[in-house]
């Protein structure tokens, strides 16, 4: 969580002499697990802006909750997974201004809602060990040690 003091003074008639204002910003992802074997996985991830004072806007609370899920089969080689974003249509930039005593109100929305569907699958032999590999200049470093 974010917690923030905004102030904004102008110098241009037509505008109001000064905003400001408290503003706070609440973000969380949560992780969870719904099997004991661990092959089948959740996510939620969720933002919160609260109402706040932007330059000479006033901005409007602006939320967004993304979700997915995944499982893992075939002894964890394949993955299947659905997520999606801005689930429920609230990433909206809302925000008022006074110029020239006329308030005007924008409410922007740029769709960024997405439903994902993902298939993974890993390849190859996961019991080879690494060998310890050599660099090139090793005989030089003990000489300088």
């Amino acid at each position: 969580m974010d917690v923030f003091y905004n102030a904004a003074n102008s110098s241009i008639a037509q505008t109001l002499g000064n905003l400001k204002g408290f503003g706070a910003y609440f973000s969380t992802l949560n992780q969870f697990v719904f099997n004991t074997s661990k092959t089948i996985l959740g996510e939620v991830s969720l933002w919160y802006q609260f109402p706040t004072v932007d330059g000479l806007n006033q901005n409007k609370n602006q939320y967004n909750l993304d979700l997915g899920v995944k499982t893992l089969l075939l002894n964890k080689k394949m993955q299947l997974a659905i997520t999606a974003s801005d689930v429920l249509k609230t990433n909206r930039y809302r925000f008022s201004r006074l110029i020239n005593n006329i308030r005007q109100e924008y409410n922007n929305y740029y769709d960024s809602r997405q439903l994902r569907l993902t298939f993974r699958y890993n390849f190859g032999n996961e019991k080879i060990k690494q060998q310890d590999r050599k660099l090139g200049n090793e005989e030089e470093r003990r000489r300088n040690n």
